[in-house]
């Protein structure tokens, strides 16, 4: 089975970015998705040089947005949604704007488009990440839809807002935040993969040193020390379940559907 690690949040705070590079630099991360409102300053440079694949993490809910207020979570997107108050303009407007700034930065396109929180969960957002994806040549956008063997009310509501058959690249990783982030539930996990005949993954993780400070007027995500850990420590075993690939080789070899891989 080919698969990519793929860490979320690059930049969103200096000790979380400096926790995903020592993944980096370790093996155990061949993707990183950059936040999309973040102060790139010179911070991208190096990754032109690494061997891993850079998405963008395109947010409406982290704190840094310049054209639309800050809005604490998916629940408050819903909310503007319903209430008309999430106007299709400005979201263009911002998400763009993120975009151009991550090219001036990076100097090249992101691979692939994901959205913090998830976001594009809902239609409004959706529209807009697939509309910039599809103007830009980007070919692939992380569709959430968690591929595992146990059951979580998140789970439920992403299925829900995706639809869709479940695509190449399966993705997975929802079922293993927090205090699930351990090696019998990993393993549990790659077993479940293999069972159903999965050749082509992507898994989601939230590694990186944990900050003292709050991110975006929010607690930062309490476990991303023990996914960092634990990832680190089983990387071999990881290794012989797998072969970590970046996004490129991953998307090379995607089928249509789970179905067609088994």
């Amino acid at each position: 089975m080919k698969l990519c690690i793929n860490a979320d949040d690059y930049l969103i705070h200096e000790r979380v970015s400096s926790g995903i590079c020592e993944a980096i630099e370790a093996g155990a991360v061949t993707s990183i998705s950059v936040m999309g409102d973040a102060d790139f300053g010179r911070s991208l440079e190096w990754l032109g040089e690494s061997r891993v694949s850079v998405g963008l993490h395109l947010t409406l809910t982290s704190g840094g947005n310049r054209r639309l207020p800050q809005m604490e979570g998916p629940v408050a997107i819903v909310k503007a949604g319903l209430s008309g108050k999430l106007p299709k303009n400005q979201v263009e407007d911002e998400l763009a704007g993120q975009y151009a700034r991550f090219i001036v930065a990076y100097g090249d396109h992101p691979n692939h488009l994901d959205c913090h929180e998830h976001i594009h969960a809902w239609p409004t957002v959706a529209r807009v990440v697939n509309t910039l994806a599809e103007r830009n040549g980007i070919g692939y956008v992380r569709s959430p839809r968690d591929y595992s063997p146990d059951f979580s009310l998140k789970k439920l509501l992403l299925a829900a807002a995706f639809p869709r058959k479940i695509a190449s690249p399966v993705f997975f990783g929802l079922n293993l935040m927090g205090q699930a982030f351990t090696w019998p539930y990993i393993k549990k996990q790659f077993e479940y993969l293999h069972k159903k005949g999965v050749r082509h993954a992507l898994w989601m993780v939230h590694a990186g040193h944990q900050s003292a400070d709050s991110i975006a007027g929010r607690a930062d995500y309490s476990s991303r020390e023990t996914e960092l850990t634990v990832l680190l420590k089983h990387i071999a075993e990881i290794r012989e379940l797998a072969e970590l690939v970046p996004m490129e080789a991953l998307l090379q070899g995607r089928s249509s559907s789970i179905e067609d891989q088994t």
